[in-house]
């Protein structure tokens, strides 16, 4: 028979091991993800409040905000270049395409104001990022021909003009005989010349399948453009199918162009087309040589 100072001995000890189990489990419970603590500041001796960071951290949120800082701090702020390009002849709008302040672009327009001939020259303009570099460097070509120059043109002798190639007529068998171009070449420049309507600049000649800028060095000497030789495509009576055929033109941005005609009426000017959100300034500056309003 257990007697009733040893009964309440026994309760006593298994309360207090209930106690000292449970306590621990509570307070962690209790206790908030962070807290504030006191230290004496010994140069001041006044007690100041440090926020202490609980211990327990979220590996899995933490990781996400790692990625998230890593792919941030990686995203490049600058743009490649949509196609390739004469940096010559780039506008104030198209060095701010790929990312560039205004002030970098003002400096980088003063330095092509005498031209510049290789990427080499290109590279040495101090305010052009080497990222920047990087991403045009591919794109670049370059025509042996300065601003300064560019009006010498002009004076060329005509009898000099008509040893050159006109390219927008020349046949097949006068474009295999320029100096780097084949049969295959020939076949391509006309393939391509059919599908813009003719070559509006030489340059364009770099978008013939896999005429690359060497190729095009050594040929872009012996040819000019006659412009007069265009096809145009009348905005006011062509359909969508047919806008669709150039190049130029996605489906979507000759829908547009046929639905906006049927919302406003008939085009006044080649310029209208730009009331599309689907068609910016660069694309005009493109297609316009191949529209005409009637």
């Amino acid at each position: 028979m257990i007697s009733k100072s040893n009964k309440r001995g026994v309760i006593f000890i298994a309360l207090l091991a209930l106690v000292i189990i449970y306590t621990p489990r509570i307070l962690m419970a209790l206790k908030e993800e962070s807290e504030f603590v006191f230290k004496l500041d010994k140069k001041t001796n006044k007690n100041y409040t440090v926020k202490r960071i609980n211990k327990k951290t979220n590996y899995s949120n933490n990781k996400q905000e790692q990625e998230k800082d890593y792919f941030t701090k990686n995203k490049s702020k600058y743009l490649a270049p949509p196609s390739k390009f004469n940096p010559n002849q780039y506008e104030r709008k198209d060095w701010l395409y790929l990312g560039l302040s205004e002030k970098q672009t003002d400096v980088i327009l003063n330095f092509l104001k005498s031209g510049i001939k290789s990427n080499n020259d290109l590279k040495k303009i101090y305010v052009l990022p080497n990222e920047v570099y990087q991403l045009i460097k591919d794109s670049t070509y370059y025509d042996g021909e300065t601003k300064l120059n560019q009006n010498k043109k002009k004076d060329i002798p005509l009898r000099i003009k008509k040893e050159l190639l006109e390219i927008n007529t020349s046949s097949f068998e006068e474009l295999i005989q320029l100096k780097g171009i084949g049969k295959f070449f020939a076949s391509q420049i006309i393939k391509r010349r059919e599908q813009l309507g003719g070559f509006v600049l030489k340059e364009q000649l770099l978008e013939v399948w896999k005429l690359d800028s060497n190729i095009y060095g050594k040929l872009q000497a012996f040819v000019f453009v006659d412009t007069l030789h265009i096809k145009k495509i009348d905005l006011n009576s062509s359909s969508k199918e047919e806008l669709q055929k150039h190049p130029y033109f996605r489906w979507n941005q000759a829908n547009s162009i046929v639905q906006m005609r049927k919302q406003k009426g008939k085009f006044e000017a080649i310029s209208d087309i730009l009331q599309s959100k689907l068609i910016n300034d660069s694309l005009y500056q493109k297609v316009k040589s191949y529209l005409k309003v009637e």
